[in-house]
């Protein structure tokens, strides 16, 4: 199993920064997204995701028939979907005939706003909206949290995570900004850097105010 984090990938059009980007033992891919707004979790955006993970599925010389399937997975805060349903599960299928397509692709919300204790993705959803590791339901996660917030080591790795994610985005923002100007480059790659990692519960929305020198209720307006 390969995993990586905030990994791009570059189209001729746009490009997108996944926030986990695995292949398992069989080349199956999976792109997990955390989204807390629900603009983040479009439809068409999910479409998008699925077309440009495509690109990283075939290596020189192999053929359509070689295609892994693909995994797109959307973790949201709320419902954006709106069928109250905990997991929606999305295929393409043939209009009359009552079957799938089977083209291998496979869209995935999960409603983080249901959070029964009782089955395995509500608990898990309620690890992911828990501050104190103490309240956790998995012990893996709960010591893993536990471990980046109150050891020194952990707040030092964490620190480092999102001083490396905060240039990373500098970066982009220079390298989008370069026609009018670096500064203006640079702070726009900032502060959509400190945003991402507000929708994603890696930072909260103090310090990121703080971080990007403006007041709390000029950062959530860009939240939305």
């Amino acid at each position: 199993m390969d995993v990586r984090t905030q990994e791009t990938i570059q189209s001729w059009g746009r490009s997108i920064q996944i926030d986990v980007l695995a292949r398992d033992e069989d080349g199956t891919l999976y792109d997990i997204e955390i989204q807390r707004s629900d603009a983040g979790a479009e439809p068409r955006r999910a479409r998008f995701h699925s077309a440009l993970l495509d690109t990283k599925a075939l290596g020189p010389g192999e053929g359509f028939g070689d295609l892994r399937d693909a995994y797109v997975i959307f973790i949201t805060e709320r419902d954006p979907l709106g069928g109250g349903r905990p997991l929606y599960h999305i295929e393409r299928r043939i209009e009359g005939m009552d079957r799938p397509f089977g083209d291998g692709s496979h869209i995935y919300y999960v409603n983080g706003s249901m959070q029964d204790p009782t089955t395995p993705l509500g608990a898990l959803m309620h690890d992911f909206s828990c501050a104190d590791p103490a309240e956790m339901l998995h012990a893996p996660l709960a010591e893993r949290a536990k471990w980046l917030k109150e050891s020194e080591e952990g707040r030092t790795k964490m620190g480092g995570m999102i001083e490396e994610l905060m240039m990373e985005g500098e970066a982009r923002g220079i390298k989008k900004g370069e026609a009018r100007g670096i500064k203006k480059g640079e702070a726009r790659g900032r502060l959509d850097t400190l945003v991402s990692l507000v929708r994603r519960g890696l930072l909260s929305l103090s310090v990121a105010a703080a971080r990007a020198g403006m007041s709390e209720d000029e950062l959530k307006a860009k939240l939305s």
